[in-house]
């Protein structure tokens, strides 16, 4: 009766969920479970190796509890496991851990923290970590064995191994997270896997060994001659990534992430002005993309002597230094959509350079000029937006307008910042109106620099009377106004009026007021015109009588 009485104690349960609050209650719970089982922890429990067997489905629900142990490991799987939020600690020193995953079983942690031991997580079998947080003591945060299967998800972090986060002698599939170690950051043993299906690399860790992998901390994507997106922590990484030697790189596109000085410093390293212990020494085309940053604008002398470089696209870049470009030879087509300030002689020595790409507003040149000698001949300059598109009509007009005149301001400093560089032609508008008695033409669009000459008609028996230009009075001399040397939008308006010799209504010529024939009223009796009325009629009848009588 006794036995009976104690073997009711301990709970026993074979599906369902139960809540537990011992590591007896815990062991004998798994230990009879024949079918899924989900487990809530009650407390925080202390205890020996809990080992989940094989064809064993078991979710431990830890509902922010801790699971303690000072033996080999808290848990040891080798059905189905998963494990939900809390904490898993192993106080004991090396060899120890807090979870082993034997081969063929599988283990799921969703947000739990392991923490301890010279091996936290030894996997032999498949593990998915997703936001969850593995640090250790001693050696590796995850040793991932020649069988084992690894899948890292999440916002998952492995961090603060003294020789790796991960050892990995197996596959790991690393979708996102981040793996930071005193040591190397995933340390790879031959013949494993790493692969990245989302990943992204961070440099942390010995050179040469797998390094960190994480999307918030990511800092580099791009292309190395055409080949699919790559993920470095630097410019060199993403090279070295690649499996691409450096001097085979002939096109490079940075499409996101964060360029910084190192990457500048490896663009421009061990030149010597010459370009001869470039790296990149066959790098004909480089392209940094919109959704990249930048630490800093690009360097003093960072290019300068690349005999190779071609074409050079860098958005986001605000300042470039002194001699950047300087005797880059080869340079053809160099555009930079956010430029504000420009070092000088940053292209001095270009010598093929044919297009100049550039934002709509100006950028400065504090220190002198953009070239100290001639820029080469037909060099233009094009307008872009933001997005790196050629402004057009008149959004294209006003802008070149705006370089024309910063190229006119720069000209106490010689031949100014845009000297030699063909802007592109430029036109203003002539507005020009005239009242009624006469014509005024030549109105429209005319270059930049040139004269426009306005014809001044007036009709006949019509003059001009007065005109203004710009609204000052103006006079027309020959039948014509001039605006000279046009740097701006002007306008004519002219009144006309008439002269004279006009013929003004009811006249007959317009100057004596004299009645014009059958003008005026008919004579009244009484009216001053009788006698010579009469004295006609008289005149009349004589003229009659003569040509009748014998």
């Amino acid at each position: 009766m006794l036995a009976a009485i104690l073997y009711t104690c301990i709970p026993v349960h074979a599906e369902g969920t139960i809540t537990v609050t011992s590591a007896a209650e815990l062991k004998n719970a798994i230990q009879n479970a024949s079918s899924p089982l989900t487990v809530n922890l009650g407390g925080n429990i202390f205890t020996s190796t809990i080992s989940i067997g094989s064809g064993k489905d078991i979710t431990i629900q830890m509902n922010g509890y801790q699971l303690r142990t000072t033996s080999m490991y808290a848990l040891e799987c080798l059905g189905k496991l998963t494990v939900n939020g809390g904490t898993v600690i192993n106080e004991a020193g090396q060899p120890a851990g807090c979870i082993q995953v034997s081969a063929g079983g599988t283990c799921a942690l969703n947000g739990t923290k392991l923490d301890g031991g010279s091996m936290v997580l030894d996997n032999h079998g498949t593990t998915t970590v997703t936001d969850s947080t593995i640090t250790a003591s001693l050696y590796f945060g995850i040793s991932n064995q020649t069988s084992g299967i690894l899948y890292l998800n999440g916002n998952s972090l492995i961090s603060g191994e003294r020789m790796a986060g991960i050892a990995n002698y197996g596959t790991i599939y690393f979708h996102s997270g981040i793996v930071k170690s005193t040591g190397s950051a995933i340390d790879p043993d031959a013949g494993s896997s790493l692969i990245l299906p989302n990943g992204k690399i961070d440099k942390a860790g010995t050179e040469g060994r797998y390094n960190t992998c994480t999307v918030a901390d990511r800092t580099i994507s791009g292309k190395v001659n055409g080949s699919a997106d790559i993920d470095a922590e630097s410019i060199q990484d993403l090279i070295r990534r690649s499996k691409v030697n450096a001097a085979d790189v002939t096109h490079l596109e940075i499409t996101e992430g964060r360029v910084t000085g190192e990457d500048w410093r490896f663009l421009s390293s061990d030149k010597d002005n010459t370009g001869a212990g470039n790296p990149l020494s066959h790098l004909e085309h480089l392209l940094i993309g919109q959704s990249v940053s930048h630490a800093a604008g690009i360097p003093a002398d960072c290019f300068w002597g690349d005999s190779t470089l071609k074409e050079v696209v860098v958005y986001g870049v605000n300042e470039i230094g002194g001699n950047a470009f300087r005797n880059c030879t080869a340079l053809e087509t160099a555009m930079f959509p956010d430029l504000q300030k420009m070092g000088q002689d940053m292209l001095e020595g270009c010598t093929s350079m044919q297009v100049f790409g550039v934002p709509s507003t100006p950028p400065v040149c504090t220190n002198g000029w953009i070239y100290t000698s001639q820029p080469p001949r037909g060099l233009q300059l094009q307008i872009v937006d933001a997005a790196g598109t050629p402004l057009a009509g008149q959004e294209l007009n006003e802008a070149r307008i705006r370089y024309a005149l910063a190229f006119e301001d720069g000209s106490d400093r010689e031949d100014g910042y845009w000297f030699g560089i063909d802007i592109g032609e430029i036109t203003h508008t002539i507005f020009a109106s005239g009242s009624e008695g006469g014509t005024v033409k030549g109105a429209g669009k005319v270059l930049r620099g040139t004269d426009a000459r306005i014809q001044v008609i007036p009709d006949e028996g019509w003059k001009v009377a007065s005109a203004e230009a710009d609204g000052i009075s103006v006079s027309v001399e020959n039948n014509a106004y001039m605006f000279r040397d046009v740097k701006e939008d002007h306008s004519l308006t002219v009144t006309f009026e008439k002269t004279g010799d006009a013929g003004a209504p009811g006249t007959e010529d317009g100057v004596s007021g004299k009645p014009a024939f059958g003008a005026g009223k008919a004579a009244q009796t009484g009216d001053e015109g009788r006698p010579l009325l009469w004295s006609f009629l008289l005149l009349a009848a004589s003229a009659v009588l003569k040509r009748f009588l014998p």
